[in-house]
């Protein structure tokens, strides 16, 4: 029996552990070839080895956006379309609002909200190209934190 995404190509930031590393075997499972970002090369190139040929890992820092055009670039000539796009590159980005550093603010904002514009921005056309696809903004309970 065929997987629900036998023949998709799928992209995913933030794909060297936890949420990305799952859904990046899950998608492999369901038949996706699939492409996995993050700034880990160890963990990356473990992950896409653990997975087996359907995965393969591109080193990229979503902060960086010369990363974000290069591997979907790279994505889109290797495997000729994008299907899936799983925005789900984060992490910890400062303390608390008493004591914020202006640094540590635009870090923020590269990392959690100028990657998803971007890596969408880069990604919309091949999609578009190959007749449409599905982009996935993965977040955060973080933001419900008080203190």
């Amino acid at each position: 029996m065929k997987g629900k995404l036998e023949g998709k190509i799928a992209y995913i930031s933030g794909g060297t552990s936890g949420i990305g590393a799952a859904t990046a075997e899950l998608f492999a499972n369901e038949g996706a070839r699939v492409v996995i970002t993050g700034r880990s090369k160890e963990k990356g190139s473990n992950l896409a080895s653990l997975l087996g040929d359907a995965v393969e890992y591109q080193h990229a820092d979503v902060s960086v956006e010369a990363d974000i055009e290069r591997t979907i670039a790279y994505t889109t000539e290797k495997f000729g379309r994008l299907d899936i796009l799983f925005n789900n590159a984060g992490g910890p980005t400062a303390g608390d609002v008493t004591n914020i550093s202006s640094e540590q603010i635009d870090y923020g904002v590269k990392l959690l909200l100028s990657s998803v514009i971007l890596t969408t921005r880069y990604a919309v056309q091949p999609m578009i190209d190959s007749g449409g696809g599905s982009i996935i903004n993965n977040s955060s309970v973080a933001g419900l934190r008080y203190r």
